[in-house]
């Protein structure tokens, strides 16, 4: 269905074939006409916005919009006009509130359009003081408009400048002007706002919006518009960065007051302020829950020029950082280091502001730039501030995978005597990553003695005795902690840990009920207990509930990488290979290079043949991050996928180097030593596993893993009753992985039919073989031929030899087989350890 709509005239047309219905504002009539009325009623209008596969409602709603925009601006126009006496304008400027409080899109496009040119000061002036305009939003913009004149001046001039030396006509110039004002090109410089990020931005738009168009050479121009606005961006400029060389310079002499604005507001009994400023702050994070970023962004600027009027810079600062802070929960890292920025801008001698910045370059993966900035901290003299930037420093080395170095910078931040958990919390993460779990309790056990109100310290310590496979013990420090931390942001993380540890144990139903309280008591941007939840489903072998989980959490959160990578690890891991293209193809360009997406990619990109590319993404990623073990394991599942045994052999035992109780590598190592021939060593993959008495999922995999070990050595009954152990499991995310071997071990044990019904319903293709092998032996060669041809359909290239050969053996059947079943066996172990 097509629309036409028109604010001026406040007129909308619904088209349905040669006829329309017309829709006025402020009137339940509607009126039939032809397609010829609705083109001459709409021609002479020059707002008219044509509306593609749309409905009634939403083109109702949109002519309200529209209808707020015109009547805006002829208000705002009226309220400047000279000629109009001082009495007439009071009810324009209640008329402009009430539209602004109502329709925040109205108010977006008035600012859009009234910084484009620049007006006489002196009608601003004259209406500014009024006190009829006192906290008001037309106090606002009339404020921000009179002190920014200077600047729209130079963006009008540089950008008329250009247009001339384009030689572009004044309908092209209106045209790319009308691109611009839509997109904020003019607020934002007219403001100074804008940074090089929206810049480039807005070049991209420009491109795209002109490539249709009548503009010789659209590309040099939207680089040159570019090019020559770069020199107004504010945040991030060179002056900024002059001005913090500067600050290093002087060596950072003038500490900033202590005190912060909440105390201050509270002395001064003031508290009507502070209210102000944090329902303020409350409508920011409201806009940017609802990823309305442009608002978001021009209402933290009235915030901060109203600040920096009557508080001063350092509360200006303050509320830069408590929003740059919300804007990192919502995974909106370019944003929190914008607001960063303006903070350290505007209060140079907080090193809080620089610590600030130093996270988001830390969340942008730029290590450098977060480096200079945690060494900023280094030189304050207040030594909390020291503190962060160790503990920072620490952070960068250990994302490198650089352990010793982390662990030397995080000792030198625990020496300096701080009263601070968070560097003794950092130690005891380091030491699990290292596998040093006593250490890590240890260091958990003393925080929580030296600071008994922390919980995150004792959950600490259940998580780790959850790693010593101490799974009693854990949930009984868990249950402990729901008892004795009763805030509502400790109970949801409690709930959240506990519910997880038990669906890791197979207690599923228990799981569900305390994930439910947790994901009940969560934040919108607190998106662990929903991710638990999927992945509670995803191992109780409910896929189609996990994706309902995910997808309904992606919804509206479309920046969380950790909600991304789920969905498409999900996708991948059950085979729906279209499903985790088509999700990703969606994705937003910034979100596709995160490290971690970008492996996600790199295994679809596997999936789906594309070794090459696949290999080249984690190259980029080993080159930047060498001992990311993630990546590295990545990088030898490629390679063997590719049948290079020896190459993956080498980047296994290169992860073990780092951590040598990576279950991965380790079995890796020991899929490759089978795929040369060598004896498997079982010992590698028991490590710390029970099994005589399995608990948890991770027991089940490793069981899983050690049956196909000893169907590779021989020893099929001890291999079968290990992976009928996994058969009889809750998890039901592992039949899958282990049921063509445990179909294998029945059929070299002679029992066919328990053979064939274990692989009945597979649909990988290591259970397609298994089952055309079957086929095949009974002398079913259609079924056989079926199986294998599903088979092929998709399967990796060490997939390619046993496939060939259960051809040659079963279907092409020869009258002298060319392999023996013995040779079918061996070759189809060597590709389910691989698969493995």
């Amino acid at each position: 269905m097509e629309a036409y709509v028109s604010g001026s005239a406040g007129l909308a047309a619904i088209v349905v074939g040669n006829h329309a219905k017309l829709y006025k504002v402020n009137s339940t009539e509607v009126i039939d006409v032809t397609i010829n009325i609705v083109h001459q009623l709409f021609s002479s209008n020059d707002d008219v916005l044509v509306l593609k596969n749309t409905n009634k409602s939403q083109t109702i709603k949109k002519l309200y919009t529209e209808k707020n925009k015109a009547d805006c601006l002829i208000l705002f126009l009226s309220l400047l006009d000279d000629m109009i006496d001082f009495e007439s304008k009071y009810p324009l400027i209640e008329h402009l509130n009430d539209i602004f409080d109502k329709d925040l899109e109205a108010y977006d496009y008035l600012c859009n359009v009234m910084f484009t040119r620049p007006l006489p000061i002196i009608n601003i002036k004259s209406i500014l003081d009024d006190s009829l305009l006192l906290n008001s939003k037309v106090q606002s913009l009339l404020s921000l408009l009179f002190n920014s004149q200077d600047q729209i001046k130079k963006c009008n001039e540089l950008f008329n400048s250009i247009c001339d030396r384009r030689k572009l006509s004044s309908d092209k110039s209106s045209y790319v002007e009308g691109i611009l004002i839509n997109k904020g090109f003019f607020y934002n410089f007219g403001s100074k706002q804008a940074n090089n990020h929206f810049l480039q931005t807005i070049q991209f738009e420009l491109i795209e919006k002109l490539k249709n168009s009548n503009i010789d050479d659209y590309v040099n121009f939207s680089s040159c518009i570019r090019t020559e606005f770069s020199s107004l961006t504010t945040v991030g400029s060179n002056e900024a960065k002059i001005h913090l060389q500067e600050i290093e310079e002087e060596g950072h002499k003038s500490e900033r007051k202590k005190t912060i604005y909440q105390a201050k507001a509270k002395k001064e009994n003031n508290k009507d302020a502070y209210d102000r400023v944090q329902a303020q702050i409350k409508k920011i994070r409201e806009q940017l829950r609802l990823r309305l970023i442009d608002p978001a962004k021009r209402m933290a600027h009235e915030l901060i020029e109203s600040q920096l009027k009557n508080g001063g810079n350092e509360f200006a600062a303050q509320s830069l950082c408590s929003i740059s802070e919300y804007a990192k929960k919502l995974n909106l890292f370019e944003l929190q280091l914008e607001w960063s920025l303006l903070a350290s801008e505007k209060a140079p001698n907080d090193y809080r502001t620089y610590g600030h910045i130093a996270d988001a370059y830390v969340n942008l993966d730029d290590m450098n730039e977060a480096k200079k900035y945690f060494e900023i901290c280094l030189k304050s003299i207040d030594n909390n501030h020291q503190v962060y930037g160790q503990t920072g420093l620490a952070r960068i080395e250990r994302s490198r995978g650089n352990f010793p170095r982390a662990m030397e910078l995080i000792e030198l931040a625990l020496d300096g005597g701080v009263d601070d958990s968070a560097p003794y919390i950092f130690k005891a993460e380091l030491l699990r990553d290292q596998g040093m779990l006593k250490e890590a309790f240890d260091i958990y056990e003393l925080v929580s003695r030296n600071y008994p109100e922390l919980g995150r310290a004792v959950c600490g310590k259940a998580a780790v005795l959850a790693e010593q496979k101490k799974f009693d013990d854990a949930e009984e420090v868990y249950r402990f902690a729901l008892k004795n931390y009763r805030s509502s942001e400790e109970q949801c993380f409690i709930f959240s840990s506990l519910g997880f540890l038990l669906a890791r144990l197979g207690k599923f139903t228990e799981s569900h009920k305390l994930l439910d309280k947790s994901i009940n008591l969560s934040s919108f941007e607190d998106v662990v207990p929903l991710l638990s939840k999927a992945k509670a489903f995803q191992m109780e072998g409910k896929t189609k509930e996990a994706e309902k989980v995910l997808l309904k959490t992606f919804k509206g959160r479309e920046s969380f990488n950790d909600v991304i990578e789920q969905l498409l690890d999900l996708y991948i891991s059950n085979g729906e290979i279209s499903k985790a293209s088509n999700f990703y193809t969606k994705l937003k360009e910034e979100m596709k290079e995160s490290d971690i997406v970008q492996i996600r990619l790199s295994q679809l990109l596997k999936e789906q043949g594309e070794y090459e590319d696949s290999l080249q993404i984690i190259d980029k990623l080993k080159a930047r991050r060498p001992k990311y073990i993630l990546a590295l394991n990545e990088r030898a599942s490629i390679l063997k996928t590719k049948e290079k045994y020896r190459e993956a052999l080498l980047q296994y035992k290169a992860v073990l180097e780092i951590n040598v109780f990576d279950r991965v590598a380790n079995l890796g190592v020991q899929a490759m030593n089978f795929a040369f021939n060598k004896r498997v060593d079982e010992k590698s993959i028991i490590l710390d596993i029970n099994i005589s008495n399995p608990k948890s999922i991770e027991d089940y995999q490793a069981i899983g893993e050690l049956g196909l070990v000893k169907l590779s050595i021989g020893e099929t009954e001890n291999g079968k009753e290990l992976l009928l152990q996994v058969k009889n499991s809750s998890f039901k995310s592992l039949h899958a992985r282990f049921n063509a071997a445990l179909s294998l071990a029945g059929l070299k044990l002679g029992q066919d039919n328990a053979a064939l019904k274990a692989v009945k319903k597979s649909k990988n293709s290591v259970g397609f073989i298994q089952k055309a092998v079957i086929y095949g032996m009974q002398g079913k060669v259609n079924l056989a031929r079926e199986s294998l041809k599903q088979a092929e359909h998709h399967h990796p290239q060490y997939m390619n030899k046993v496939i060939e050969m259960v051809r040659n053996t079963y279907i092409n059947a020869a009258n002298d087989a060319i392999y023996s079943q013995e040779d079918i066996y061996h070759e189809q172990l060597k590709v389910m350890l691989i698969a493995a």
